[in-house]
């Protein structure tokens, strides 16, 4: 089995090691302490010999093993195209958000569509996300009430202005043209 160790280094130009051991001991370190203990450090995540990921605040960055570049989440790619504060918020903050956008940039890569350029629009109501690319001007929304299981689905507005079910995303986005 792998351990995972963790490097905690206080923020600042010389950097100081704080704590160096077990993940598991980081957990107990983090809940006896205030929280904002991680306000201003930079946890760095090893397993074995090398470098797998870094907590930049709360925020965990993982790394590709094969390039040792950041894997940039797809919240993240979302958060990049979103202009309305409280979408920001709720992308940073709302773990019910970020599940849900999780899974729906899941269907992008499904049918190997790049989120580049994509944004959270809209969250018009509980289980409906909008979303808008500023580049090409494509929107597609994406629905979960629509299924028995919960899973997102892509949707559109048609003619009479009722929201409707869509086999694929481009399929949605051709009829929201």
């Amino acid at each position: 089995m792998t351990r995972t160790y963790v490097t905690l280094y206080q923020d600042g130009v010389f950097p100081t090691v704080l704590y160096a051991g077990p993940q598991e001991e980081l957990a107990f370190l983090k809940k006896a302490d205030d929280p904002d203990f991680f306000a201003n450090i930079v946890v760095l995540v090893w397993e074995e010999d090398r470098e797998i990921g870094k907590y930049i605040g709360e925020k965990y960055i993982e790394y590709d093993q094969e390039s040792r570049e950041e894997i940039i989440s797809p919240v993240d790619i979302f958060l990049q195209n979103t202009t309305n504060i409280y979408l920001i918020e709720s992308l940073q903050h709302d773990l019910k958000t970020i599940t849900h956008v999780t899974e729906i940039a899941a269907i992008f890569h499904q049918e190997n569509i790049s989120l580049h350029g994509w944004g959270l629009f809209e969250i018009p109501t509980r289980g409906c996300y909008c979303f808008w690319n500023k580049e090409n001007n494509d929107s597609v929304a994406f629905a979960n009430y629509f299924s028995d299981d919960g899973k997102f689905v892509p949707t559109f507005v048609n003619e009479e202005s009722n929201e409707e079910q869509a086999s694929s995303i481009k399929e949605a986005i051709e009829k929201n043209r």
